[in-house]
């Protein structure tokens, strides 16, 4: 709220915010005005999770709150997430065209066996080459996320730690 009161009335601000549970193996997704996150899984399957929720200071009352939606993910080894900014999706060709959802979404499905840098170099690589020395004129984010799922020793380590102790 305070961050609403301090922006003009014509400016607003997207986030998108992501938490990872290791105990519950889940993620939960909600965001607020900004680009939608993307979730491939192992088997090829991909999508954006589109969360509603209005850019921080559109609203400075209830409508707000109203608007906010959070999605809870189960995780399954091999599932790579992906938050970025609008300048990945609109950044542009000389020909005017934009790099896009559907490209983005494409891409990450083919690297989705790859490790969360090897997937972080793809996209980037391929931006560069779809803008091919073109200037780039906004921001640019880029985080991804590859879950292998909680190693098993994991959990035999706790269990012999809780034996030990007992």
């Amino acid at each position: 709220m305070a961050l609403a009161q301090s922006l003009d009335r014509n400016i607003f601000i997207s986030a998108i915010y992501a938490i990872l549970d290791l105990e519950k193996e889940n993620l939960v997704i909600a965001r607020a005005g900004h680009c939608p996150a993307a979730v491939v899984r192992l088997n090829g399957e991909s999508r954006y999770i589109r969360t509603k929720g209005l850019g921080l200071g559109l609203d400075r009352g209830e409508l707000f709150q109203r608007s906010l939606s959070e999605e809870t993910i189960a995780l399954q080894p091999g599932d790579v997430f992906v938050l970025y900014t609008d300048g990945v999706v609109e950044s542009r060709a000389e020909s005017g065209e934009e790099y896009g959802y559907e490209r983005l979404l494409k891409l990450l499905a083919e690297h989705r066996h790859d490790d969360a840098d090897g997937i972080h170099a793809a996209v980037l690589r391929d931006l560069r080459g779809f803008m091919a020395g073109e200037e780039y004129d906004d921001d640019m984010t880029l985080v991804v996320l590859k879950w292998h799922g909680i190693p098993l020793d994991s959990f035999i380590s706790q269990e012999q730690s809780l034996h030990e102790t007992a």
